[in-house]
């Protein structure tokens, strides 16, 4: 069925993936579609999120003899060109194809897999190489509708977040390793409560999807859900990014601190 924001046939739509429509919303998808809309994303020029304009497109339509549209039989190919607001010579190009009581997106560039890759870039020192990489493919994947192959990368990606806690544990004194090794992961998850993101913790069923999506689930029920799973990883790793800057920052303070004491108690 349709997205309830019309706005995801062009941000988050898969190519190829064909969305249904009821007869009676023909007209209005239509009309909305090539009409001035905007849209907020990111901007591969600009390297940051933006509000793209998309330009009201000139198509030829017919009608039935009750003046309404006639689109049933006939399949109607338009191109949307989006421009940044920021600069009107960032932009994107969609292709959009109308037939029957289905639409499909059956052209884009930049594509969906280059934009989103480029919005990864600020997680590349966090991540490292191999898991930034790793995140690409997911993305990459599922813009081309690869559903199931994406939700292996994710769940590779969520598995190494939770060994870099495990690992740091293990450190500690009173740490039970054969206790930890036992337990599944959302009792993994709850064990190491403590040095995980708080996001990750509240939302461990992200890994139950994410493995049931390799093992049972269809690809066009993994490419419905990777959208909001792959926010969810973007979730975790801004919040480990934000601990990163803190502690960074009191390590600073502390260190300007201590110099000073030190300083004063040589002129005493």
């Amino acid at each position: 069925m349709l997205p309830k924001d019309l706005n995801d046939l062009f941000t988050k739509a898969q190519l190829y993936t064909s969305y249904r429509f009821e007869r009676k919303d023909i007209g209005s998808l239509y009309y909305q579609l090539i009409n001035e809309r905007k849209f907020d994303c990111y901007c591969i020029e600009c390297g940051k999120e933006s509000t793209f304009v998309a330009s009201k497109v000139e198509v030829e339509v017919t009608y039935d003899d009750n003046k309404r549209l006639k689109l049933l039989n006939d399949m109607v190919a338009f191109a949307k060109i989006a421009k940044c607001s920021r600069d009107e010579k960032h932009q994107i190009i969609f292709l959009f194809q109308i037939q029957g009581y289905n639409i499909t997106k059956i052209g884009q560039s930049p594509s969906t897999a280059d934009i989103s890759g480029a919005g990864l870039k600020q997680y590349h020192k966090l991540l490292g190489k191999d898991q930034y990489r790793e995140f690409n493919k997911a993305v990459g994947l599922a813009s081309h509708g690869v559903g199931i192959g994406s939700f292996v990368y994710l769940r590779r990606i969520f598995e190494n977040l939770l060994e870099e806690a495990h690992l740091e544990a293990k450190e500690e004194q009173e740490w039970n390793e054969e206790e930890y090794l036992k337990a599944r992961v959302h009792e993994k998850i709850s064990i190491l409560s403590g040095r995980l993101p708080s996001f990750l913790v509240e939302t461990k069923g992200m890994y139950s999807i994410l493995s049931k999506g390799i093992h049972e689930l269809s690809e066009s029920e993994c490419n419905e859900m990777f959208p909001v799973l792959k926010l969810g990883i973007e979730l975790i790793l801004d919040e480990k990014i934000l601990e990163k800057e803190k502690q960074e920052k009191i390590k600073s303070v502390t260190d300007s601190i201590s110099d000073f004491v030190h300083k004063f108690k040589k002129n005493v």
